[in-house]
């Protein structure tokens, strides 16, 4: 679920480009396209996987900044989160990622997905990144050369975020694992907490289950239409 669990990522949104497959909101790699994006904490990388066997190394992508956290591909875009804001590139040519915009916030760790006209970034204040926010962001992205900030919900210590469809899990902290029907992308609901999980790091959600890591195990749970939450498997993946 996270850059250094053996996934692949395009983040936990449905997208059904080729050469792509799925991973948590926490990755610092993605797929696209037979193309392998990496960030480093000041630039993005760009492989040609089309030989997986042979990966290319095609160029370097410098992102303006010594702050980049995660990546996401989402449609022909690359959603990057850093600890002051959000990159939006352009990969309709997979080879030349282009920027399109920076959506800026207070200094925050910074998790993005993005899903149809809208992206959700959680902001994490305190330990390496600095500042004091712990909220999800809200952002329409309709136009992605102005991303614009719908709302802000207060949150304890949000990390990674998934979303399928109407639900919208936030992993928070102390707090647990929080569900949102997102019926409206716009105004996301709390509809359940799930206190047994605190600490949980990232999220996937698929179709009807929900892959759910912390630091030592890997949760699979269920969501019926009362949005009650059932965990039907626990794999230890730490001693």
């Amino acid at each position: 679920l996270s850059s250094s669990m053996p996934t692949l990522a395009t983040g936990s949104t449905r997208n059904s480009n080729s050469g792509n497959a799925t991973a948590g909101s926490m990755a610092r790699f993605g797929l696209y396209n037979n193309r392998l994006y990496t960030v480093s904490s000041s630039d993005l990388k760009v492989f040609n996987v089309t030989q997986a066997t042979q990966p290319a190394f095609v160029r370097t992508v410098s992102l303006g900044a010594g702050d980049i956290e995660t990546i996401f591909p989402y449609r022909t875009q690359l959603f990057i989160g850093s600890a002051t804001g959000m990159h939006i590139y352009d990969a309709t040519n997979p080879d030349q990622p282009t920027r399109l915009s920076l959506f800026t916030h207070a200094r925050a760790c910074d998790p993005v997905i993005a899903d149809g006209d809208y992206a959700y970034v959680t902001l994490k204040g305190g330990g390496f990144c600095g500042g004091n926010s712990n909220q999800m962001d809200v952002i329409n992205i309709q136009d992605l050369t102005a991303p614009r900030l719908i709302q802000s919900i207060g949150l304890t210590g949000p990390t990674g975020l998934g979303k399928n469809n109407n639900q919208l899990w936030v992993c928070d902290a102390t707090s647990g694992v929080r569900v949102f029907d997102a019926a409206n992308p716009a105004n996301p609901i709390e509809k359940q907490v799930i206190p047994s999980l605190q600490q949980a790091y990232d999220v996937i959600v698929l179709a009807d289950r929900t892959f759910i890591s912390t630091n030592n195990n890997l949760y699979c749970c269920s969501i019926n239409n009362n949005w009650q939450v059932s965990i039907l498997s626990n794999l230890r993946i730490k001693p």
